[in-house]
């Protein structure tokens, strides 16, 4: 959304309807899908060069993307879509532990602090302290 947000800011002038046709998209997006929305965006009205300009940089990342821009599929499955759960899933299980004052990983020591952040975040620890003493 952040991309298809930056061209639609410049190609609509007016705050309201910015906001407005954004939400129009982002439902577009997760219920009828990538290219009802692209066909929509093409039917906005450019007529300066910046309004152009994004517009092609639009499409050359939605052509470049589209097999992973499957919205409604997704939804289907009950994934997370956008990256800022991406994102916030990322600070809250790796970086929180992993940047802490001092820390040096090796990169197995990463992949498997990784993997016990993953599961314990997961609510799954009780199952790996299981595993754990099982095996000792």
């Amino acid at each position: 959304m952040a991309h298809i947000s930056l061209f639609v800011k410049v190609a609509v002038n007016k705050k309201g309807a910015v906001h407005e046709m954004m939400i129009k998209l982002s439902s577009m997006l997760k219920h009828e899908g990538i290219n009802t929305a692209e066909i929509y965006l093409k039917n906005i009205p450019l007529k300066s060069a910046k309004q152009k300009e994004e517009y092609s940089k639009l499409k050359t990342y939605i052509n470049k993307n589209k097999s992973k821009m499957k919205y409604p599929e997704y939804i289907q499955k009950n994934l997370l879509i956008g990256s800022e759960s991406i994102e916030s899933v990322h600070r809250t299980v790796l970086q929180k532990r992993m940047k802490q004052s001092g820390q040096r990983w090796s990169k197995e020591g990463l992949h498997n602090m990784i993997k016990l952040r993953t599961a314990g975040m997961s609510g799954y620890w009780n199952e790996i302290q299981l595993l754990i003493r099982q095996a000792a």
